[in-house]
């Protein structure tokens, strides 16, 4: 295939943008305040989380994207729009004095790539809807809408109702709090974990066929191990695609990556199913690798 000629899809991601922080050391004692382990840290990587990964995905594939968010006026806030400025993302964000910048900092033992400790720092307050006028004013004619709700306090029903009316193609990640948010959109994705917390079934494909049926959309339900289920609208079962057996090192945004990497496929004019095969490999690839990893289109191409 020759990729250059790949159309350039335009997609809008809409969000919680959060910045991940990478803080790599050595355990060389344990402290004398506390039977815990001393980190030395040697090595602190920023890259970007949430609505960000999956707008970082998107670009690395090759895609035009736009961001929309909200970040906290602090040096969090600004280590963020650099990677974004890094990875050529427009980003639109809303920038509030009274908010943290949604940041997840993770401390690892550089022996065994351990996660040891996660801190979060996080403000997670609706946005009134004065700043969903200003998102209005900025949106384009896009090929795709992805939402990526981590229930941060970003999405609303006056900006998914502003969304809906669009007439473009709406691929959601929800959390259970914002789920009633997304009736009729195209497809939801959700894991294993969420679909039994949104439908109180315990098998993970019912609950995703009974998630569909609700609220009238596909769903691309992600599962771990066992690979992923497309479920499309009105047709009976499930298309299954199972996982690549890769040796697994960190699945941090495998999620983001699955979703980004669906509508982009999609985007090109690949079917559905396709689409799925193509993100169920470019995640074999994400996990492979320490921390939120974006595979390019060649990576993925190559391990089809």
């Amino acid at each position: 295939m020759n990729i250059s000629k790949i159309k350039k899809p335009k997609i809008v991601v809409l969000g919680d943008v959060m910045l991940d922080v990478h803080k790599w050391g050595v355990v060389e004692r344990i402290s004398p305040e506390a039977p815990i382990p001393i980190l030395s840290v040697k090595e602190i990587k920023y890259t970007l989380g949430g609505s960000g990964n999956v707008a970082a995905n998107l670009v690395k594939l090759g895609a035009e994207v736009t961001l929309f968010g909200v970040i906290g006026n602090d040096y969090n806030g600004q280590q963020l729009q650099n990677l974004l400025n890094e990875n050529n993302i427009t980003s639109h964000l809303i920038q509030l004095k009274d908010r943290l910048t949604t940041t997840k900092t993770r401390f690892l033992d550089m022996s065994g790539a351990q996660t040891g400790l996660r801190a979060d720092e996080e403000t997670t307050t609706q946005l009134i809807n004065g700043y969903v006028n200003e998102i209005k004013t900025h949106f384009l004619d896009y090929d795709a809408i992805i939402v990526s709700d981590y229930n941060k306090g970003f999405m609303n029903r006056d900006l998914t109702n502003f969304l809906k009316k669009q007439n473009t193609q709406i691929y959601v990640d929800t959390k259970k709090a914002n789920i009633n948010l997304y009736k009729n959109v195209f497809l939801i994705k959700p894991n294993t974990k969420e679909v039994k917390e949104m439908t109180d079934l315990e098998d993970d494909l019912k609950g995703a066929k009974v998630l569909g049926k609700k609220f009238y959309a596909n769903v691309l339900l992600t599962r771990a191990e066992k690979g992923i289920a497309l479920f499309k609208l009105n047709e009976p079962a499930p298309n299954l695609y199972h996982a690549d057996k890769k040796e697994v090192k960190d699945v941090t945004g495998a999620g983001d990556t699955v979703l980004a990497s669906f509508v982009y496929f999609i985007s090109t004019g690949k079917s559905l199913e396709e689409s799925t095969k193509l993100a169920n490999k470019a995640a074999s690839i994400a996990v492979s690798r320490i921390g939120c990893y974006q595979p390019t289109l060649l990576e993925i191409l190559e391990n089809k």
